[in-house]
């Protein structure tokens, strides 16, 4: 089973930095060479952290075995390739300072949330909104914001 080798050889992280592009590229050209296809593109960092903790941590192998049985089957990689198209026909931008932004909430991540607009998703920092708000929130929730002013960027001011 290849998720086993690939475990196997992220357990032993053979460098201080950069084993996980070296171990997809060694799996993509083993299975190159076997006639088979991975599409280790389609596996977000989430997931990838997500299988091995499980793995490491839980001798749980199931979500390592499904992610290789996402990225080697055709049809699962044409689904997942036609819903980044689908994201991808979306701007994401960070919210501007000053701008008002009307939306729908779509989550929140570590340290901001995300809404989507007409034809935008904007992502900004937790502190735009009260935390009474963002603990309220919940997917699909119409949501209107005014983007607080942000200090200490690269790029002055004109």
């Amino acid at each position: 089973m290849p998720q086993n080798y690939f475990l196997n050889l992220n357990y032993i992280h053979l460098f201080r930095e950069g084993n996980g592009p070296v171990q997809r590229l060694f799996f993509y050209k083993l299975v190159e060479e076997a006639n088979h296809k991975l599409d280790f593109f389609l596996v977000t960092n989430k997931r990838m952290t997500s299988t091995c903790i499980a793995a490491m941590g839980c001798d749980d192998f199931k979500p390592t075995q499904h992610m290789f049985e996402d990225i080697s089957n055709p049809y699962k990689i044409d689904l997942f390739k036609k819903c980044i198209i689908h994201i991808d026909k979306y701007c994401l931008i960070a919210a501007k300072e000053g701008l008002t932004y009307t939306g729908i909430y779509r989550g929140t991540g570590w340290e901001g949330f995300f809404i989507k607009t007409d034809d935008n998703i904007v992502a900004c920092k937790r502190e735009e909104i009260t935390p009474e708000l963002l603990k309220t929130l919940k997917k699909g929730d119409p949501i209107t914001f005014t983007a607080l002013p942000i200090h200490n960027i690269l790029i002055p001011k004109e």
